[in-house]
């Protein structure tokens, strides 16, 4: 933008700015530099229009584009094979893709009804991260977590 209005040129474009209440909002906008008779830059006028909520839907439309390409992905890893453990690797890459992730895992509680122990069983990681594959997990916290979802609480 600034290369352009140092130029003496008009600059149209979007910019994304913060709020005084830290959120932001989005201009699309043109600025046009004044200059002197002797070609020096004095003053600009910026033309600006608020195109925050268009934005924000066009984030919306791209996440469910992304969630599409997920669904397809993983529904074309299941039609390939009915193995349990393929499906779960195709889902933890596919997953991983999408999200743009380190790493993402399926974690298996063990089938007593304590809820506080299990393992991971399928994971998919962009860098060289130790495997937690087949590690056994025994946390206290599992529990509390488990009870609170089972009653709704998120």
């Amino acid at each position: 933008m600034w290369g352009t209005l140092n130029n003496k040129e008009i600059w149209q474009g979007e910019i994304c700015n913060r709020a005084k209440d830290v959120s932001l909002y989005w201009l699309e906008g043109t600025i046009l530099p004044f200059v002197t008779e002797k070609n020096q830059l004095f003053q600009y006028l910026s033309i600006r229009f608020d195109v925050t909520n268009r934005k924000n839907a066009e984030h919306v439309m791209r996440q469910q584009a992304n969630r599409e390409k997920l669904l397809r992905a993983i529904t074309d890893g299941i039609s390939q094979s009915l193995n349990l453990q393929t499906i779960f690797d195709t889902a933890c890459e596919e997953n991983r893709k999408v999200i743009d992730a380190d790493r993402v895992a399926i974690f298996k509680f063990d089938q007593d009804l304590r809820c506080n122990q299990g393992e991971f069983a399928a994971e998919s990681l962009a860098i060289d991260f130790p495997s937690v594959l087949n590690v056994k997990v025994c946390d206290p916290c599992l529990v509390k977590i488990t009870a609170l979802h089972k009653c709704g609480i998120n």
